[in-house]
């Protein structure tokens, strides 16, 4: 089974953006966590997502591909401008591969939606991803989605706080480094 070296991230508050935050900063080096077709599959099994059959090298190009197309489109949309046409052009093709049967049901005292087949093809997979994305896109508000406050971080979140106060991709993290700092500054004072 596949370990990842680095834990994955799952602080976006949505699959698209946790599939953007598959690229993180570490000691201020840029650190893909889905570099191999193994890594891609444990990364969708932990998000939740069936697979059906084997990733390839060509899946995990169009999966890069597209997970960059996303993280374009919504830092564009954060910014308030238009998300780069390549960006859009990418999203649309594996949007036109999305699983169109759809499935309601509670969960918790909500309801989630989600692809009506079990085990999605990497078709379907990066369609469904197209999907939340363009999701994201249509309705978010433009002030929910942000990057951390932590300038060696470069994760993205949809900030569902109440007040839309959120600053930090994880309290346990970035947050908590950002405090203990502030900390020792102010003892040194």
């Amino acid at each position: 089974m596949f370990e990842p070296k680095f834990p994955f991230q799952f602080v976006g508050n949505d699959l698209a953006i946790d599939f953007v935050n598959t690229r993180i900063l570490v000691r201020d080096e840029l650190v893909d966590l889905i570099e191999t077709p193994e890594a891609l599959s444990a990364w969708l099994e932990a998000a939740g997502v069936t697979a059906a059959g084997r990733w390839t090298k060509e899946w995990l190009a169009s999966a890069s591909a597209l997970r960059q197309a996303i993280r374009d489109a919504l830092t564009s949309k954060a910014a308030g401008k238009a998300a780069p046409g390549e960006a859009i052009t990418v999203i649309n093709d594996h949007l036109a591969q999305s699983a169109r049967q759809m499935r309601l049901s509670v969960a918790g005292d909500g309801y989630a939606l989600a692809p009506a087949q079990e085990h999605l093809s990497p078709e379907a997979v990066l369609g469904l991803l197209a999907q939340r994305a363009a999701e994201l896109l249509v309705a978010a508000d433009p002030r929910s989605l942000k990057n951390c406050a932590n300038e060696s971080c470069v994760l993205i979140f949809k900030d569902v706080s109440r007040g839309n106060k959120r600053r930090w991709c994880s309290m346990e993290t970035c947050g908590n480094r950002s405090k203990a700092a502030a900390h020792y500054r102010s003892s040194k004072a």
